[in-house]
């Protein structure tokens, strides 16, 4: 098996008049695989692809314990191929439905956070788009108890939306 990829990454946090805080940031990875379907490895997979991925949050204080945030995200997929191939003729057995497949996806949120002695509260919600699935509000409430600067417990009721990936949404195997 031989894999190649890269992963490129760029953040930026600030810290503005006003106790605003300004997070962002924008990461690209691809990938390619290249490995064996069958032992002998007579019949071989290419995969490749790759997610740009980007976000901008920022939390702005209304008071001593009262936060507000607000962010968006931007999510892009690409499958660029996965390719079944005989390694001795080099033919193409299948693109398991694989090749060129893309899905955008963006969503805006926000979100309350009340905090007091050793607990906070949060309330938010988050407004996603996926082109191929549509829209989604989905809301939480949070409740958050710190035992430790480094260690909490959070209790959570709410919802959440999660598009199918790629792989869900168009890998076929062909038919015999």
């Amino acid at each position: 098996e031989v894999t190649y990829s890269y992963l490129l990454g760029y953040t930026f946090n600030k810290r503005l008049k006003g106790g605003i805080l300004l997070d962002a940031g924008l990461i690209f990875d691809w990938n390619k695989r290249t490995f064996s379907r069958r032992s002998g490895g007579e019949i071989r997979a290419d995969v490749e692809g790759y997610k740009l991925f980007s976000y901008l949050k920022t939390v702005l204080p209304i008071s001593a314990n009262l936060d507000v945030e607000f962010g968006a995200d931007l999510d892009y997929r690409k499958s660029v191929e996965y390719r079944n191939y005989e390694t001795r003729t080099g033919n193409t057995l299948a693109d398991n439905n694989m090749r060129n497949k893309g899905v955008n996806e963006y969503s805006f949120s926000g979100q309350l956070q009340y905090r007091w002695n050793s607990f906070a509260a949060l309330l938010g919600s988050r407004y996603t788009y996926n082109e191929l699935f549509g829209s989604n509000l989905s809301s939480r409430v949070s409740l958050l108890y710190t035992i430790t600067p480094r260690s909490s417990l959070k209790l959570i009721f709410g919802q959440s939306f999660r598009a199918p990936s790629l792989f869900e949404l168009y890998f076929r195997t062909p038919s015999q």
